[in-house]
């Protein structure tokens, strides 16, 4: 009934842990479809010793690395049942998960997916998030899903299930980068109502690797720029709409653009500071913001202190809201600890946003 795409990124001992959170789900009519993107380093043979005992797997090697996206995209053309979710190789799902959203998107048949918190977990088991709790339960409906989402933010991959009918109505688009998943969340939102669960449904393993762990100007600028522009091309929605998403989106944009900058300069990216103060003042006329950046990065370029102190400072701003979640964090030990657990080393982990 629910397929779930498990692209790889070279990490057979991950993938073995998240191949087993979903044999792990109390709902059994799935399908693990594992789409190794020419990893070429024994992720075939990790994977062709769970199939021989359970035949839900499915495997299929790209030939050659085809990127993430068309990985991703040529992985979603073969799903044959009526619902799919992605789950990356590091990632895993919590039992109820697929059994709750099944059941949410079947009392709601026009919704055309279900979203869950996530539990975003370090490589210690710490609890540092949950994502998308601040969300009502229930029914969106577009438009209003739609503002909502572009000024709440979207919701991670991992904790959300999407209907199969989707597919050939809206794609992802590689021009959007890491934030493809954000643009294709906004372009279903745009069309069609969606449901949020108040359950979590999985864990996000977040680690020092990842990408989104180090923003970088890239990964907002020029990419949300294309996702302003895909969403003013929905024509289907009255242009006050498109106009109020968009201006949604941009203010997001620029409160980024200023943490990036500062961001930027602790971390001794340069480049980066000085093109997110270039654009601070160009698009916004943000004068001031873009002088904090270049003086930051000034004083971190000739006092050897400050970065650290920077970087210790985004950590604690970062994560300000862990005191809250004492309870979530007996709950993920106690319930959820095994789960974690990775058979031999792990190796360094890094993380795309989308695929």
């Amino acid at each position: 009934m629910v397929t779930v795409i498990i692209p790889t990124l070279r990490r057979p001992l991950l993938l073995a842990r998240a191949i087993r959170s979903v044999q792990a789900q109390t709902a059994t009519d799935l399908t693990i479809a594992v789409t190794d993107n020419a990893s070429r380093d024994g992720t075939r043979d990790v994977v062709a010793s769970m199939m021989a005992r359970d035949p839900r797997i499915r495997y299929h090697e790209q030939p050659k690395d085809l990127g993430p996206h068309a990985n991703f995209q040529h992985a979603l053309e073969r799903v044959d049942t009526p619902y799919f979710t992605l789950l990356s190789d590091d990632d895993l799902m919590l039992p109820d998960f697929l059994a709750q959203s099944l059941s949410e998107l079947e009392r709601e048949p026009k919704a055309m997916f279900v979203a869950s918190p996530v539990l975003l977990v370090d490589p210690e088991g710490t609890l540092l998030k949950l994502d998308g709790d601040k969300w009502r339960p229930g029914m969106h409906h577009p438009p209003q899903g739609l503002l909502d989402m572009t000024r709440n933010g979207h919701f991670i991959w991992t904790g959300t299930v999407f209907r199969t009918s989707l597919r050939g109505m809206v794609r992802l688009d590689p021009r959007t980068g890491n934030s493809s998943d954000m643009d294709f969340q906004l372009q279903v939102a745009a069309r069609f109502p969606f449901v949020t669960s108040g359950r979590p449904g999985a864990i996000f393993s977040w680690h020092p690797q990842s990408p989104t762990s180090h923003p970088d100007l890239g990964q907002f600028w020029p990419t949300w720029g294309t996702i302003m522009a895909n969403l003013d091309a929905v024509d289907t929605l009255p242009q006050a709409v498109r106009s109020q998403a968009i201006a949604n989106l941009d203010g997001r944009l620029h409160r980024s653009l200023v943490l990036v900058g500062l961001y930027a300069a602790s971390r001794r990216r340069w480049d980066d500071a000085a093109g997110t103060a270039r654009l601070l003042t160009q698009r916004y006329g943000d004068v001031a913001a873009a002088a904090m950046i270049r003086a930051t990065a000034w004083l971190a370029r000739r006092l050897p202190i400050m970065p650290p102190v920077l970087s210790w400072v985004a950590w604690r701003l970062r994560w300000a809201g862990r005191g809250r979640l004492t309870s979530l964090q007996r709950e993920l030990v106690t319930r959820h600890g095994p789960l974690l657990a990775v058979e031999g080393v792990a190796e360094p982990r890094r993380k795309d946003s989308a695929a």
